[in-house]
């Protein structure tokens, strides 16, 4: 095994670009994915595909995944043919996707008795920023083992935070994602008050970009539902999930957050009206719903 050789499990809308990336930037990569047909594109671009998590494992120094959430990263890491029992003395595991703290502090322990090293370093960003490597990394282990895989953030990301543990890298996505999930309601409810009051969406905007309310955020997406497209960068069912572990986050901790409840009950029921694929700006058809404003489907 050699550092040029990356293990790459999750194939999906985040996973795929970041694997390119790192075929162009001139890593062997093997690849692994629940569903292997997702997994074809970068075969073609010239990665490995990897029968088994277990034989992945055996043959990387670094194991990159990029999953969906709790379980199936439990998937790939817990068992006899999992990472944790497989990967070698010295080798790293690196997990990037949006997990509760526990897990990761659970998974963590596993590696160490095994000898390997794990590192949380989930992303922010969406698909064009793992396009083009430009995504923000919060790294969180043992500070010998990010120094290994820096090289790799640096291909994928254009700045990494480092944290002294996992737990501490997934608290701060699942934060960030808590202002995410927080700025799209509020902008969801402020156009719908315009839109009520009959003033022009567009004026809304203009005057949050003019302000000390001004966010890249609120003109992407506010141009977005301006214009009903809904087109999947982040699903609706995705940041549902991550809103409950943002809910469990706090109980284990003793944070009050009534109003991460409502927003995630709203997402929960963007979920069940049958929007959970589609861009979780799409909640705001919850709330036009409720207030007489949707679409006849």
């Amino acid at each position: 095994m050699d550092g040029k050789t990356i293990g790459f499990i999750g194939t999906g809308m985040m996973g795929q670009p970041m694997a390119i990336r790192l075929i162009e930037a001139g890593y062997s990569v093997k690849v692994w994915n629940q569903t292997p047909e997702k997994a074809t594109q970068l075969v073609n671009r010239g990665a490995e595909r990897a029968p088994t998590v277990r034989e992945l494992a055996r043959n990387c120094s670094i194991v990159i995944s990029m999953v969906t959430d709790d379980d199936a990263l439990r998937s790939v890491s817990e068992g006899e043919q999992g990472l944790a029992a497989n990967l070698g003395k010295d080798a790293v595991a690196v997990d990037m996707s949006t997990i509760s703290p526990s897990l990761s502090k659970l998974l963590n322990r596993k590696y160490k008795e095994n000898n390997a090293s794990y590192i949380q370093a989930p992303v922010l960003g969406s698909i064009p920023q793992a396009t083009d490597g430009t995504l923000l990394i919060f790294a969180g282990g043992d500070e010998d083992a990010i120094k290994k895989v820096q090289p790799v953030f640096d291909v994928l990301g254009k700045r990494t935070w480092k944290f002294e543990n996992p737990e501490q890298a997934a608290t701060i996505k699942l934060t960030c994602n808590l202002f995410i999930a927080s700025m799209i309601n509020t902008l969801g409810e402020g156009l719908l008050m315009t839109k009520k009051a009959g003033i022009d969406g567009n004026i809304l905007l203009e005057i949050l970009n003019e302000s000390a309310l001004g966010a890249p955020m609120y003109q992407t997406k506010g141009k977005s539902l301006l214009e009903r497209r809904f087109t999947p960068r982040f699903m609706v069912q995705h940041m549902a999930k991550d809103l409950s572990l943002i809910r469990q986050a706090a109980q284990n901790s003793g944070i009050p957050m009534p109003a991460v409840g409502i927003i995630h009950d709203l997402f929960v029921s963007a979920v069940n009206k049958g929007y959970g694929e589609e861009d979780y700006s799409a909640v705001v058809k919850v709330l036009e719903e409720m207030a007489g404003e949707g679409e006849k489907r």
